[in-house]
Parts: structure tokens; sequence; C-alpha cells
């Protein structure tokens, strides 16, 4: 089976993960379940699944997307399009970017309520290099993602939508926080051999 239908790299897929996981326990907590709870709801086997999907080091399996959807309360379409955003980014952005509602998320009152402008969100950036950042839209997190995720062939720098200090600012941001977020993994893992 072909499953790597993205032109994105395996750091840009890890940060989607990590920005799905960071919405998905933003949604957990906001219905009230703890991790253990929300496992037992969608009969998940153990409630470090739920860990894992919240940290970005797996994903919701597509067969189980409708089941958490339910335990969320959401409409299954919904709750499928918001993920999509995160796990299959260059399918979204062409077939939902002339879609507004959809594409920026604010035909999902859960998205645009849990997600707050500090957020990375994906569909702000240039997702399938067809939509362009324009200066003062989003958060220059946004302009982080758009290097991130940005089909473009050039160097980031060499990126006319990183014109304003504040965007480049905001990538070298994004960067130094998923450099931080490896350090504090590599940290762990260094603690665990050591016992």
């Amino acid at each position: 089976m072909y499953t790597s239908a993205q032109r994105l790299s395996a750091i840009e897929t890890a940060e989607l993960r990590r920005q799905a996981g960071h919405f998905l326990r933003r949604l957990r907590e906001d219905r009230g379940y703890s991790q253990r709870e929300f496992a037992a709801l969608i009969e998940a086997n153990v409630y470090q699944f739920i860990s894992q999907i919240e940290t970005g080091r797996n994903r919701i399996p597509p067969d189980q997307m409708r089941t958490w959807a339910q335990a969320f309360k959401l409409a299954p379409r919904d709750f499928s399009l918001i993920m999509m955003r995160y796990y299959d980014p260059e399918t979204f952005a062409s077939i939902f970017e002339t879609e507004p509602g959809i594409y920026e998320g604010t035909d999902f009152p859960d998205f645009v309520r849990l997600v707050t402008a500090s957020d990375p969100v994906p569909v702000k950036a240039k997702i399938g290099g067809t939509r362009p950042i324009k200066r003062g839209e989003g958060a220059p997190e946004a302009a982080a993602d758009e290097a991130l995720v940005g089909d473009s062939k050039e160097p980031a720098s060499a990126s006319k939508d990183l014109t304003v200090p504040g965007e480049i600012a905001g990538r070298m941001d994004a960067l130094e926080g998923m450099v931080m977020q490896l350090v504090r993994h590599l940290d762990e893992m260094k603690q665990l051999l050591a016992e």
C-alpha cells in the first residue's frame, strides 16, 4: 500500500502530527475526559495510545476516525475535515482551498474556539503551494509553518513571503521550539537508559 502521498519531510510530518495532537488534547480536555476515560470511551486497549497521539508520536488510524468523532460529539465529516488539514494537508488544500469556511476552519466552531492565535495552524500556511500568507494575516508562527510545509524548491530565506522581520522571527521561534522538543525527548531517553 502506498502510504507517502505527501511531499513533506519527516520533520514536517512530525510537526503537523504534534499540532494535531495539541488540538486533540484541548478537545479532550474541553469535553472533560482524562486520557484513561477517553481511551475507555473509544475502546482503546491502553490509555498510552491517547498520549502517543496527543504528543504527535502517532496519529488516529483512519478506521477509527468515526469512533473518535462520536466520542467528541462531533459530526464525523467535520472531525475528519479538521484532522485532514493535519494528516493530509496537500489533499486538504487541493480540495478545499476554494471553500473558505472549510479551508480557514471557520465552519468548525470547536476548531475556532480551541485553536488560539499563537498556535501554528497549517491551513494558514502555504499548504500545497497555492495560497501564500498575506501580510498581517495569522500569527508569525504561520509564516514558520509556511517555510516548513510549503512546496517551494527555493530555500525559505529566498521566499518573498518571509520578508517581514516578524515572520522570519516567527519561523525561527517555531524551529527553535522543535529543536527544544527533540532535546527534551533525548534527555528523557538518556534518563531511561541510565535507570
